[in-house]
């Protein structure tokens, strides 16, 4: 056999063993994520990697017996990643078995260019693909919500949220909703409670951050307000200045209301908590409603 013979049959085989093994040296990616990784419906959230999360104590604030069906916490990572993990730790202890999930926050960019937006495409994550739910696309589609599946690309309020219910409740399928700053207080409720009337098991996530850029003590201060209005359902006079989705959380509070759920404050927190950084911080909550 010539040289070039020999040649082009030592590059075949390469090229065979490279296909077949180089797969399984991709850090993080089964050979079935790697092959739905080119799907066209397909959002990658692989960036949002989790760190193994530091012993999760018990968190005060005993739950009150009851069925969670709404939820807020924090989509600051990588500063809040443990104080995240604590709230879907609690939730999977209380509520196991769930199936469905609707996360809503905020469209931090802007980039949707309307007042609330969904998406049709699955979710790409550090633990696996996290299917959306087309019967809630079609909802939010017949009650006038867009769909702009480019604009969920790099928005961390969501993608920060399927990576850890992906990581707690593998079997789980989603949809998810992000608000304009500029969306009005009535348009949340209305929402809410059409997904209330068609879809009344699922878990609502609000995928909120609190008090922005103010020092530690103004912060708490500010929160402080806003911790009554959680308890309380009260959404009528949130401001920017309290959270970075005013829109959001109405839709949480709402939907508690329908639920006639009660609110546990899990825990608060300050970014100043787990940075050392006094100023220029976040505000956190993680909140479970039970009915």
């Amino acid at each position: 056999m010539s040289k070039q013979g020999k040649a082009i049959i030592v590059i075949f085989f390469l090229t065979a063993a490279l296909l077949f093994l180089g797969p399984r040296f991709w850090p993080n990616r089964t050979e079935s994520e790697m092959s739905q990784a080119g799907r066209v419906n397909i959002i990658d959230y692989t960036s949002h990697t989790l760190r193994q999360a530091e012993k999760l104590s018990d968190e005060p604030g005993l739950i009150e017996k009851g069925l969670p069906v709404a939820g807020i916490t924090s989509h600051h990572l990588p500063t809040a990643e443990n104080f995240i993990h604590a709230f879907y730790a609690k939730l999977s202890k209380l509520r196991p078995n769930l199936k469905y999930f609707l996360i809503v926050g905020p469209d931090h960019f802007e980039r949707c260019q309307g007042l609330v937006t969904t998406t049709k495409k699955d979710f790409l994550t550090p633990f696996g693909i996290l299917e959306n739910s087309p019967d809630g696309v079609r909802l939010f589609e017949k009650s006038g919500v867009g769909v702009n599946n480019d604009c969920f690309a790099n928005e961390h309020s969501v993608g920060v949220q399927t990576a850890f219910i992906k990581k707690y409740f593998p079997d789980a399928k989603v949809n998810a909703i992000i608000f304009s700053s500029a969306a009005s207080s009535v348009l949340p409720e209305q929402l809410a409670n059409e997904f209330y009337e068609n879809f009344p098991e699922a878990m609502v996530v609000g995928s909120i951050d609190f008090s922005h850029y103010q020092t530690v003590k103004k912060a708490n201060f500010i929160d402080s307000r806003t911790e009554v209005q959680i308890r309380n359902l009260e959404a009528s006079s949130l401001t920017l200045e309290q959270l970075d989705s005013p829109a959001s959380l109405r839709f949480v509070l709402a939907w508690g209301g329908f639920q006639k759920a009660q609110a546990t404050i899990v825990s608060h927190a300050n970014s100043y908590d787990f940075s050392g950084i006094p100023d220029n911080t976040t505000g956190y909550f993680n909140v479970i409603y039970t009915k």
